[in-house]
């Protein structure tokens, strides 16, 4: 993890993350915020859209040790055929 908007984020994340034990990683890609959330908390929840991205995902938690996530593959509504109305 590297790079002056990764630190900045992250540090931002580090300093309100006490006191909760879950969070959800909405766009998750290869994992780079699932991992830092992952260390940090009891259980985290990666959604991914990407079905391409998946395995990369899988393999980067797998590699930190991180059993404790969860990966779901929920396709956006937007990518669908068809009309998207949100109530």
């Amino acid at each position: 993890m590297s790079g002056k908007y990764d630190n900045y984020i992250f540090s931002f994340l580090g300093d309100r993350l006490g006191g909760f034990a879950r969070a959800l990683d909405i766009g998750a890609n290869i994992g780079v915020c699932t991992s830092f959330l992952a260390v940090r908390m009891d259980k985290v929840d990666a959604f991914e859209p990407e079905i391409r991205v998946l395995p990369k995902l899988r393999a980067n938690l797998q590699l930190n040790g991180l059993a404790h996530v969860s990966i779901r593959h929920l396709r956006c509504p937007c990518l669908r055929k068809g009309q998207f109305r949100a109530t």
